[in-house]
């Protein structure tokens, strides 16, 4: 019995001393990080639809002539809310066309 609470004692010990941090902090630190990706993920969209000429937009499977030349005469965008707000682009639509940027923006 001893021998078990020794191990035991010993064992919350070095992992005190060995983690990295309070589970708080960790949490923080990794939703900023998530938070940072997604910014810059959502900037270079934004970046593309800002940018991007009618027919490179027409290119990209699934947006339209119609949602083309909206996106075209409603520019510049500052955030993505902004595109639903101003009726660009239907909010149930905008995940497949951000897909589909990313691929052609990659290819």
């Amino acid at each position: 019995m001893k021998n078990v609470l020794a191990g035991l004692g010993l064992g919350i010990g070095i992992g005190l001393l060995v983690a990295p941090g309070p589970g708080s902090r960790l949490r923080q630190s990794i939703l900023g990080r998530l938070g940072q990706m997604r910014n810059k993920e959502g900037s270079s969209i934004l970046r593309v639809l800002n940018n991007a000429t009618r027919e490179d937009l027409l290119s990209v499977y699934g947006l339209g002539s119609v949602i083309a030349d909206q996106v075209v005469q409603n520019r510049p965008f500052a955030s993505e809310q902004q595109l639903f707000e101003r009726n660009v682009v239907p909010e149930s639509n905008f995940d497949h066309f951000k897909r589909q940027l990313q691929r052609k923006r990659t290819a």
